[in-house]
């Protein structure tokens, strides 16, 4: 999570330079992936992808998007007040899905793995009460 939020901060750096945001995003984008392989000799390898991996997966689809905007950001031709309007909507929207995300993705966990835990908790006790 943090990780993937510092890449929000990319956005503070000048449009005028996009080699310094396309670097320090690649940078945060490189940190992730080795984040991923890190976890990934930690863990048991298993076949399908657990809650860890959709989650980084997902952090790496969005600094990649953030990646993608600083690269087109060059490219658009108009006057510097319409493109710091566009790019404070972009930085928007891409703020709003990545929360939306991790809320939704924290209700998830709550909802489903710890209510199975609750659940295999609750029949623990049952049992060595008899």
């Amino acid at each position: 999570f943090l990780i993937c939020s510092l890449s929000f901060i990319t956005f503070s750096v000048e449009k005028d330079l996009p080699q310094n945001r396309l670097q320090l995003s690649f940078t945060l984008v490189l940190t992730a992936v080795a984040f991923k392989s890190v976890v990934n000799q930690s863990l048991p390898r298993i076949s399908y992808l657990t809650y860890m991996d959709k989650y980084l997966l997902t952090s790496m689809i969005m600094m990649s998007a953030i990646c993608t905007w600083h690269g087109i950001v060059t490219t658009i031709k108009t006057d510097r007040p319409s493109l710091d309007y566009i790019e404070h909507i972009v930085l928007g929207a891409l703020g709003v899905i990545y929360l939306v995300y991790n809320v939704g993705f924290c209700i998830m966990i709550y909802l489903f793995p710890c209510r199975k835990r609750r659940i295999m908790a609750q029949k623990d006790r049952e049992h060595y009460k008899v």
